[in-house]
């Protein structure tokens, strides 16, 4: 009985608390309804005596000259302009960094980086569009789990790894930078072209494995071309150019092999090819392209023995024919092998204005005697120009002095007649005597069995000799 007042004495103080909270809400809400629907209305002033009216005259007096102060200070206050597409850095999610911090990514090695690169400091028309296509690729490009993307505004950084205009990207490869030469117009083309880019396409090149990578000595035909820069990384504006040349890589990708050489640890391959480590003169893969494309084609002759004269034509030259401008070398002297490819410049510099070729010494040695090439001043250069030649005698075998000479220099020294070239019978007689020579060096068994027979006829013919004189003695 107890339990059951109990039980309803609860209900009924459960029930009266409930009624009486929510009558106060009720209230509370017609209140706050009320108060923000009417307003009070303001009460009536009476009317302005003539002090109150002074003093109203002076308040307004003192308002409007605050207004006029207010302006001032608004017309001199500095108005800060965004570019146009700039949007708040809250309304972006990738984090913008310092060089330590890209730094201390790049030393990790387990991730690859995507560096956004724009300009704090000045207007960036394009920066804050660009921004907005690689965000919406950046839940994309992290989700591969190998991926990381940032971005910095840090010059110092930027010019360090090649990028002179913004906005610019940079994609690290396992520390292997490459730039990103295409428009911020379209996130998925951004995205592609990552993808695409995943695999490093330069190979490293040093004093161990130049030769045996590109096997420039001897190359088979087959193989590809290579195209090589040699940079030092230990010079900040050398190795800015890392980023770009891989660009050039891919572009070049199963045409041209392309490889670069370190000449601060290299210095064997440098001194090989006369580097001068004061050239770093790259500044834009679209130059480097267009460069390739202009000079696919050889420009420099191949003259031997038996087409110098046919072709040159030196000895007696046709007043309208062009000029000829010829190296003698040596390709079996890596030193003076090493001006080849500098002759192949010279002969693009020269195309439509002079002929240019080159003699292997090693292998024509006519041509090699008739003009009396000394095969201890390697390489000769000798331009042929109306039935005279001109010796290139300058210590400076750059392309730049090679192409004055063939133009215009070679005027202020005075030719030389051209050794007339040899006659069929001298012709026919060393095509013989090579031909003997190549046989007996290509088989020597043949070369003993020869000299072998020659020596037993010798040695009958003297026995029958020495025979009939002892005959005739005796008679």
């Amino acid at each position: 009985m107890k339990l059951r007042n109990f039980i309803l004495l609860s209900v009924f103080l459960f029930a009266t608390i409930s009624l009486v909270v929510a009558k106060n809400k009720k209230n509370h809400a017609r209140s706050t309804a009320a108060d923000d629907s009417h307003p009070p209305p303001p009460e009536k002033a009476a009317p302005p005596t003539p002090e109150k009216k002074a003093t109203s005259s002076s308040k307004h007096s003192s308002k409007s000259k605050a207004t006029k102060e207010t302006v001032k200070e608004t017309k001199e206050r500095p108005l800060t302009v965004n570019p146009p597409g700039y949007q708040g850095e809250h309304e972006f999610s990738i984090e913008d960094v310092d060089e330590d911090k890209i730094t201390e990514i790049l030393r990790d090695a387990t991730k690859n980086l995507v560096v956004f690169f724009y300009d704090g400091r000045v207007k960036c028309p394009g920066c804050g569009d660009a921004l907005s296509e690689v965000e919406e690729i950046d839940d994309d490009i992290e989700a591969t789990g190998y991926i990381e993307v940032v971005k910095t505004d840090d010059r110092r950084v930027a010019r360090e790894f090649g990028v002179n205009t913004f906005p610019a990207l940079v994609y690290f490869r396992r520390r292997n930078p490459i730039l990103y030469d295409g428009e911020f117009k379209d996130s998925e083309v951004v995205w592609r072209w990552l993808r695409a880019h995943d695999e490093v396409a330069t190979w490293d090149l040093t004093d161990y494995n130049f030769e045996d990578r590109t096997d420039s000595f001897s190359p088979d035909e087959s193989t590809l071309d290579w195209f090589v820069m040699f940079y030092d990384s230990e010079e900040a504006d050398c190795n800015a150019f890392v980023a770009l040349w891989e660009t050039v890589a891919h572009k070049l990708r199963g045409l041209v092999n392309v490889g670069k050489v370190d000449t601060s640890v290299s210095d064997d391959v440098t001194e090989r090819f006369r580097i001068d480590d004061n050239q770093c003169e790259f500044k834009d893969s679209e130059i480097v392209w267009r460069w390739l494309r202009a000079h696919d084609e050889v420009a420099t002759w191949d003259l031997t023995d038996y087409n110098f004269e046919d072709r040159t034509d030196s000895f007696s030259p046709d007043e309208s024919t062009l000029d000829w401008f010829v190296m003698f070398y040596d390709s079996e002297e890596a030193d003076c092998n090493a001006f080849v490819a500098l002759w192949e410049t010279v002969a693009h510099k020269l195309r439509g204005l002079v002929n240019v070729g080159k003699v292997d010494t090693s292998v024509s040695d006519d041509v090699t005697e008739r003009f009396r090439i000394d095969d201890n001043q390697c390489p000769t250069f000798l331009l042929f120009h109306r039935g005279k030649m001109y010796r290139y005698n300058d210590p400076a075998k750059d392309v730049r002095g090679l192409t004055q000479f063939a133009l215009t220099k070679f005027k202020d020294q005075r030719g030389h007649r051209v050794p007339e070239p040899p006659t069929v019978i001298e012709h026919f007689y060393e095509h013989v005597k090579e031909r003997v020579i190549d046989a007996l060096d290509d088989n020597q068994t043949l070369t003993a069995i020869g000299v072998g027979g020659l020596i037993v006829i010798i040695s009958i013919t003297l026995f029958v000799k020495a025979y009939r004189i002892n005959k005739q003695k005796a008679s």
